[in-house]
């Protein structure tokens, strides 16, 4: 198990113990040449104070041909507050709020509720800019599989660190970084993707999502259920090195989690707690404190019984049952005899000293709140995103598959078409060679949309993630990733394209190869183009494979196979001109026929129906799919980059509107 790591070897840890001997106090890293690591500078010493937050989510339904709106409360008077190198656990049932004050403290995931309340920094309001000062671990652990567990730490380091510090130092702080977060034995290993390939441990997954965050040392640290799907070993691990982040530093780090179920030697870690129920508060303030207050309302904790567990079953709701739980009554019990304690005194009493106190430090910091959110130049976020979009795409095992799939496909199309490769055309050949030319359209195209389509959701969501985070634009990531697999798309399809031109015996000219192998590149182009369009415009991966198909369809009868152009209804005939299909289709024939000057016709002794068939030149073939040869073919290639180009822009406004940082 990887989990089990011999940090000895790489590190030399001194811990110098508290008179309880219970605390570490302070822990020195060092590398095995007695050089220190310590490259981010100390962290403001950092106070947060919350008081009377209240959010709400408002419905509207239409009822009967009224339009009624009701309000959801999430939140109701939650007042509460953090202190620097103490661990905060917020503790409740399922559906208690704490992943909504989590949200409100960040200031994340606000549009679609309403908050009234104040938030105080060191005695300053900062609203979105607490995120310049603070990192937030959510629940799910998301990464670009294919990257090793360095190169992940390098790029984050790249775009989360300041400008001015030198890559040298990023390096060493990465490899502070892996050593605090005992990550020394996977550091060089993929990551992975579950499901699809190996992955690293779920332990090592969450100390690298909490690595990922410590490499600007921050002042305050959010973790959104940092245990969930962890066994109580690698729950233990990684709450103690939560501890241990609170506990490091000169001043210490704010430290505030939400947490559901923890084991008692988990809950023991614990500085302090805060229990909501029903979007209230039961209780905040010092563990101790909690199973007194318990216990002066008639409901104490049974001896070598798990504290968080009784403290959550007292008051657990059942979602959708609110109003029939018999806990109701227990939970209005304590929490108002919280409202009127001692303990919620002091709470109120901290934010208005708080208040009263001002900022401070705190006023210096947010000043320096950079008005563009990032840390680094766009340029710099472009190489970035460019190193690790290029490393991304050579490492993608469907590459692999796409090559041999790609001669599969030249392989079969060529034996069905098959034919001798300049031996004359004979007129009846003419509808074998279109269909064929007209699959090689259909399968790079749909094959090209429905890659992306299955990949690229996936990717967003660890984009959504880092963008949030404020490590680089929607820009630079978005043209990175259209130049790194640019040259794979102009690659792969060269073993289709020459196995499909020479088995099916199209036209006999090195031009013409030439010709048909970028016009096969530009038709897999925007493919994926529309596949990057609709994944934008799209919630998720399952309504995108929905709309695809629907959109695609009247594009793809509008080629001009299955209807001729000049047989489309006048109100419909818009529809060809956004379909690639019908461009490049046109593009395939003319390139095919254009040269050839005569056919072999069928002999005097068929029937007067086949003569009719016969074709005398590649121009009555054009013509008879009402294409003009005497109009330039450029035009059809023109508005495929059109399309090509104008997908993608539609995908890239998508994209930024969907994630765009509000000011």
């Amino acid at each position: 198990m990887t989990d089990n790591i011999s940090f000895e070897q790489e590190t030399r840890t001194k811990i110098r113990q508290t008179n309880s001997g219970t605390e570490q106090a302070k822990i020195s890293i060092e590398f095995n040449n007695g050089e220190s690591a310590c490259i981010a500078k100390q962290p403001p010493k950092v106070r947060l104070r919350w008081n009377k937050i209240n959010v709400s989510a408002q419905e509207v339904k239409n009822c009967r041909g009224k339009v009624v709106k009701s309000e959801t409360k999430i939140l109701k008077d939650v007042s509460g507050y953090a202190e620097p190198g103490r661990l905060l656990a917020i503790i409740g049932s399922s559906g208690a709020g704490k992943s909504t004050l989590l949200n409100m403290l960040t200031w994340r995931n606000k549009s679609q509720l309403y908050m009234t309340g104040d938030i105080l920094v060191n005695g300053v309001s900062m609203g979105a800019d607490i995120s310049s000062i603070s990192a937030y671990v959510e629940q799910d652990d998301l990464f670009m599989g294919e990257l090793t567990v360095k190169e992940h730490l390098m790029f984050a380091a790249r775009l989360r660190m300041d400008a001015s510090i030198s890559d040298k130092n990023k390096s060493a702080r990465v490899q502070e970084v892996i050593h605090q977060m005992c990550l020394n034995r996977c550091e060089n290993t993929m990551i992975g993707k579950p499901g699809i390939t190996k992955t690293i441990s779920g332990g090592e997954m969450k100390r690298l999502s909490l690595a990922s965050e410590l490499l600007t040392n921050p002042s305050i640290m959010f973790f959104d259920e940092p245990t969930s799907g962890l066994d109580s070993y690698l729950a233990r691990m990684i709450v103690d090195s939560m501890k241990t982040v609170a506990k490091s530093g000169h001043t210490g780090c704010t430290v505030i989690c939400t947490i559901h179920q923890p084991s008692s030697e988990v809950f023991e870690m614990f500085d302090d707690l805060m229990i909501l129920a029903m979007g209230r508060v039961v209780y905040h303030g010092e563990i101790p404190g909690a199973l007194q207050h318990y216990a002066d309302n008639g409901f104490p904790c049974p001896r070598n019984y798990n504290p968080a567990d009784h403290f959550i079953m007292e008051i657990a709701i059942v979602p959708g049952e609110e109003e029939q739980s018999k806990h109701r009554t227990r939970i209005r019990k304590l929490t108002e005899s919280y409202e009127v304690s001692s303990v919620k005194m002091r709470v109120d009493g901290m934010f208005e000293e708080e208040k009263i106190r001002g900022g401070g430090e705190m006023m210096i910091q947010k000043s320096k709140v950079k008005q563009n959110h990032y840390n680094t130049g766009y340029l710099t976020q472009f190489h970035a995103c460019l190193v690790r979009a290029a490393k991304l795409t050579r490492r993608n095992p469907a590459l692999k598959i796409k090559m041999f799939e790609n001669l599969f496909i030249g392989i079969v199309f060529g034996l069905i078409y098959l034919r001798t490769f300049r031996a004359p055309y004979l007129s009846t050949e003419v509808g074998d060679i279109n269909g064929c030319l007209f699959l090689v359209v259909l399968n790079t195209s749909l094959g090209a949309t429905f890659g992306i389509l299955n990949s690229f959701p996936g990717e967003l969501l660890v984009f959504r993630r880092e963008h949030a985070n404020r490590m680089y634009s929607s820009g630079p990531y978005f043209v990175a990733k259209n130049l790194a697999e640019m040259p794979v798309y102009a690659f792969y399809p060269i073993f289709m394209c020459v196995t499909v031109y020479f088995l099916a015996g199209f036209y006999p000219h090195a031009a013409n190869f030439f010709y048909f192998y970028l016009f096969v590149v530009l038709v897999i182009s925007t493919g994926v183009s529309f596949g990057y369009m609709i994944s934008c415009l799209t919630a998720n991966q399952a309504m995108a494979l929905i709309i695809a198909p629907a959109v695609i369809m009247p594009l793809f009868l509008f080629s001009g196979l299955f209807l001729r152009s000049g047989n489309t209804p006048a109100f419909l005939s818009w529809i060809k001109y956004i379909s690639w299909f019908y461009f490049s289709y046109e593009i395939a024939l003319y390139n095919q026929w254009n040269a050839v000057d005569h056919f072999v016709c069928p002999s005097s002794n068929m029937t007067s129906q086949t003569h009719a068939t016969c074709f005398n030149n590649g121009y009555d073939v054009m013509t008879s799919y009402d294409i003009d040869p005497q109009n330039d073919i450029s035009l059809n290639v023109g508005c495929m980059f059109i399309l090509f180009i104008g997908f993608r822009v539609i995908a890239f406004v998508a994209l930024y509107f969907r994630t765009r940082i509000p000011t």
